[in-house]
């Protein structure tokens, strides 16, 4: 049972990082006008909304959920331009 729950916990993780950074954050840079800090502005709304999504667990469950995605996800994936390359490094 524990081995399912981790293969669970691990496909949907993959699924809500997938909607937070090619949905959320490509969706938010296409969206924003087109100015200086234009990629940081996205990377930061959707790592606001990927940590909001995750604050009924807690506060400090939400901020940990935002502050790595800002580096791992979403400098990683304005930088690489791949959703793949990001899930082998994290």
């Amino acid at each position: 049972m524990f081995t399912l729950t981790i293969v669970v916990y691990i496909l949907f993780s993959v699924v809500q990082e997938f909607i937070a950074r090619a949905g959320l954050q490509s969706a938010f840079y296409r969206f924003l006008p087109k100015a200086k800090g234009n990629h940081l502005k996205s990377i930061i709304l959707s790592n606001l909304l990927f940590a909001m999504a995750h604050s009924h667990i807690g506060t400090l469950f939400a901020l940990a959920a935002f502050a790595p995605g800002l580096f791992w996800a979403g400098c990683l994936l304005d930088k690489n331009h791949s959703l793949a390359f990001v899930f082998l490094i994290c």
